[in-house]
Order: structure tokens, then sequence, then C-alpha cells
């Protein structure tokens, strides 16, 4: 057997160990003919000048010539191939191209996700850190908030503190009157004066509590540009709960204001009544039918008046005497008349009359009239005072209710935003 043979086998055996191909070998076929040493041969030619000398790819003129390009690679593949066979060398396959293929892309994307994985990281330390600062800036605005009342800057959760303690002594000491309202229909005066100093302490506090404005400056907070939701959260529950109570301290504050109007405007003792004239007439009028016994009485009339409320009055003129007698002297004191329309016609039996001025009693009812309203506003006003002193109760409980909280959920946002912060 000859050398190409055992060559061939060689280059066999080594792909079958690299996993190119099968163990099995090949049958060997001997070649026909010997090759010429190919040693031998390109020494030969070697030796040997070609026709026309060497050209080296140039024409004559020094330009290159429209020979093509030698392609040196499937030469000496052949040559190779000549030598040791038909399969000493072999292309690589397809299966080998795509698996370097695939080799290079999922060395890409491992690389590709190695960097964003790194890039992601580093985002979400940066969150993560912000997060903290927002949490611990939402906890120093807590810690540290602060209003000035009466000129004096104080923590606002001792502000909030000590009125609710006001609060609730208020709510106590009303309990006896909430008993007492029980057992009656109306508000005696008493039991009204007895409210009313009880709730004056509380109505000036909820008045300076307002004026002192006890809240939380939410919209400040939300200019910072906050991304911890959860803190946000805490920091906005809190702030709900102390402007509910401020809401409802300025409820109880406005009370004070509509009482204090209602007495100033409506105050009985400050009552002016304009004059109030009234007209009556003495009339005989039938007390009994039977014994047909009359009476006489005061019936208001109305007095004809002119254009000014001014009554017209007529003066009689004497009777004319009989003829060829002499007129009677004119009397001293002259007969006035008046036309008069009776309130009550049924009373005189007719709509009208023209009567003597000596029959009507004037007088000015304005005195009268002003102590009977006067009387009756004193009543209407303790109504109205024992209905705004019961709606100041319903107050006080809607007080007692926004304050209940406010410590407990104060503490519940402190802890929650030292968690978050650290």
């Amino acid at each position: 057997m000859s050398n190409g043979s055992k060559d061939g086998r060689n280059y066999e055996d080594l792909k079958a160990k690299l996993g190119l191909r099968k163990t099995t070998p090949d049958p060997v076929v001997e070649p026909a003919a010997e090759p010429e040493p190919i040693v031998a041969r390109a020494t030969e030619d070697r030796d040997r000048t070609p026709p026309g000398g060497f050209n080296l790819g140039l024409s004559s003129a020094g330009a290159h010539s429209d020979a093509k390009p030698r392609d040196l690679e499937k030469e000496a593949l052949a040559r190779a191939q000549a030598a040791g066979g038909v399969g000493a060398i072999a292309e690589p396959s397809m299966g080998l191209k795509i698996a370097k293929l695939l080799l290079v892309i999922g060395t890409s994307v491992i690389a590709g996700f190695i960097g964003w994985s790194a890039r992601h990281a580093t985002d979400n330390k940066e969150i993560e850190t912000k997060q903290k600062t927002d949490a611990q800036f939402l906890k120093d605005k807590l810690q540290n908030a602060a209003v000035t009342v009466q000129g004096k800057t104080q923590p606002l959760l001792e502000v909030i503190k000590r009125h609710s303690t006001l609060i609730d002594e208020t709510a106590k000491k009303l309990e006896v009157v909430r008993n007492e309202l029980k057992k009656v229909t109306e508000m005696s005066p008493e039991l009204l004066k007895k409210t009313q100093a009880d709730l004056e302490p509380l109505v000036k506090a909820c008045q300076l509590y307002v004026d002192s404005f006890v809240r939380l400056d939410t919209e400040e907070v939300l200019r910072q540009g906050i991304f911890n939701i959860d803190a946000l959260k805490e920091y906005l529950t809190f702030a709900k709960v102390v402007e509910d109570l401020y809401i409802a301290s300025r409820m109880m504050a406005q009370e004070k204001a509509v009482t204090d109007e209602l007495i100033a405007r409506y105050d009985p003792k400050k009552l002016q009544v304009s004059e109030r004239p009234r007209f009556w007439q003495m009339a005989s009028v039938m007390a009994d039918e039977k014994e047909r016994r009359r009476i006489g009485i005061l019936v208001p009339v109305q007095v004809e008046s002119d254009a000014a409320g001014k009554p017209v009055f007529v003066k009689d003129a004497p009777p004319a005497p009989p003829a060829g007698q002499p007129a009677p002297p004119t009397p001293a004191d002259p007969v006035w008349k008046v036309k008069v329309t009776y309130e009550n016609a049924k009373q005189v039996g007719k709509e009208s009359d023209i009567v003597s001025t000596d029959m009507l009693v004037f007088k000015d009812l304005k005195n009268d009239i002003t102590e009977a309203v006067r009387e009756a506003m004193g009543k209407e006003q303790d109504l109205y005072k024992a209905l705004l002193i019961l709606r100041e109760l319903d107050r006080v409980d809607q007080l007692r209710m926004a304050a209940a909280p406010v410590v407990t959920s104060h503490k519940q946002a402190m802890d929650k935003l030292t968690k978050l912060a650290d």
C-alpha cells in the first residue's frame, strides 16, 4: 500500500477523533499510477524558463495583464488532495459554521446583558438613595413642624395636644347639660346661661386655634418633587387628620360669630318703635236686645286723612234760622266733625259716618307696643340662642372625633417614615 493511502487514512482518523467524520474507514482504493512527486516537479519547473520569459502578470508596456489572478488557496488544496487523497483536507461543515455563528451571537447577548445589569443596578441604587432621602425629608418636616401662637413659636403637636385636652374637658362638663335636656322639652334661661358659660372657653380657644393657622403646608411638600410614594402617603395621611381638626375648630369659632350677630341685631333692649296713633269713637251699642239696654264702648275707627296723613277736620256750620228770625250768635267753640270708617261695621251697624271730633278718643300706642314687642322678641331670641347652643353641642362632638386620632396618627407616620428612611 502506498504512502498516499496511509496519509489519507491518518487524516480520516484525525477527523473522526475531532467528531467531523465517522470512525468507520473507507474502502482502500489503489491508485492507477503513482503520482509524480510534488517536490521534484516543482524543482524541475523552477529550473525551466517559461516561453517568452517571466511576465509576472505585467504586459510588455508595464500595465497589468488581463489574466485572472491565481487562487493560491484552491491550488494548495488541489495539490494537497493530489498528494494525500480526496478526503485528506475537508472544508468546515454547515453545522460547524452555524455553531460558530451562534457562539458569536450568544457572546454578544451575554455581554449586553452584563452591561444592562450593571446600569440597572446603578439606577436601582440611585432610586433607593432618593427614596430614603425623601422619607428622611418628610420625617424632618413632621418632627420639626411648628406654628406661631400669640407671637410665640410652638411645636405643632404640642399645640394640638393642648387643644384636644380642652375639648375633652369641655365635653365632660356638658354631659350635665345633655342629661338635663333629656328631661325637658325646652331649655330654661338658667340652663341656657350655664351652657353658654361652659362653652365660652372652648369657643375662644377655637378662635385662637384658627387664627394661629394650625395646619400642615402640603403644597410646599408637593413642590419638592417627592418620589417616595409610601413616605408621601404617610405624611399626607397625618396632614389630613390635622386638617379635619382645623376645620372642626373653625366651625365652632363661627358659631360664636353667629351668636354675637343675633344678639347685636335683635337685642330687645335696643328695639325702637315708631309712633302708632289710633282713634276710637264713643258709640252706643245694644248690650241686651231683650231689655233693650244699651252701653257705650270705644269702637276703633279709621279717620279720613289727606295726602300728608293728617285728619281732615270740617267745621260744622250752625243751622239757618227760620224766616224773619235773626241769626243766632256764633258759638265760642265751634263744632268740628270728621268722616270715620268703622273697622267692625257690625258693631255699629254701618260702614262709615261723620261724627263730632269730641266723640273721638286719640292715643299713641308707641309705648304699649314697645313693651309688648320687646317681651316677645326676648322670648324669640332665647329660643334662637337655645337652638344655637344645641348646634354648638354637636360641634363639640365633631371636635372630639377630629381630635381623637391625631396623636396616634402622628406616631404611626413617624414610625413608618423612620423605617423608610433607614
